[in-house]
């Protein structure tokens, strides 16, 4: 991954600027609600610290709060608790693309997928408007993998590591032909994840 203020050459002659992106974590109370207001605490205090042209994506789950903020891309991140017992067919027909399906995963398969399909269509700014069975995420590992290419941008998705007991990931979606991207290869993409200490 390149260092901070580094460039790439592309084809074509112009250099890549690295995206630049942050995620911040925080473990705290064992309740949504407050790791939904810790998320938009943090969010509030990085465009603060920041500035414009900043993208947000806010994530919460039971402990866990997440957000990441870019330059250049619109980041989404997701962080879910692993709960076994809410997987079942309906929900796994909802969720996974038939190749996905096929793979008949543990509950922490599932809940690393859902979280990598959750990031990736926060980051094209849809939501849940695009169904999530419609389309399939390879597992990233902790290396870039290109998740989607909608229109002129590419979407791409990077699991996070998380505490136990939850599954995390972020995407980025980066137009084509900026000089943040040169397809096929992966955008260079300058990314720091911070885990901040229970308050």
């Amino acid at each position: 991954m390149p260092g901070p203020g580094s460039v790439q050459a592309v084809p074509g002659g112009r250099q890549q600027e690295p995206v630049r992106l942050l995620v911040v974590l925080q473990r705290c109370a064992d309740d949504v609600a407050v790791a939904r207001r810790l998320s938009r605490q943090i969010a509030a205090r990085l465009a603060q610290g920041f500035g414009a042209p900043l993208r947000l994506s806010r994530s919460a789950t039971p402990g866990l709060a997440a957000v990441a903020c870019a330059r250049h891309a619109v980041p989404g991140v997701d962080v879910e608790r692993i709960r076994p017992e809410l997987l079942d067919t309906a929900l796994r027909s909802a969720a996974l693309a038939p190749e996905e399906l096929a793979l008949d995963g543990d509950a922490q398969d599932f809940y690393a997928t859902w979280a990598r399909k959750e990031a990736v269509l926060k980051a094209m700014e849809i939501g849940l408007a695009l169904p999530p069975a419609s389309f399939a995420v390879a597992p990233s590992g902790l290396q870039w993998s290109l998740a989607r290419q909608d229109g002129g941008r590419s979407v791409w998705v990077l699991d996070l590591v998380v505490p136990a007991g939850c599954a995390g990931a972020v995407a980025v979606a980066i137009e084509a032909g900026s000089p943040h991207t040169a397809l096929p290869a992966p955008p260079a993409i300058d990314g720091r994840v911070v885990f901040l200490q229970p308050a």
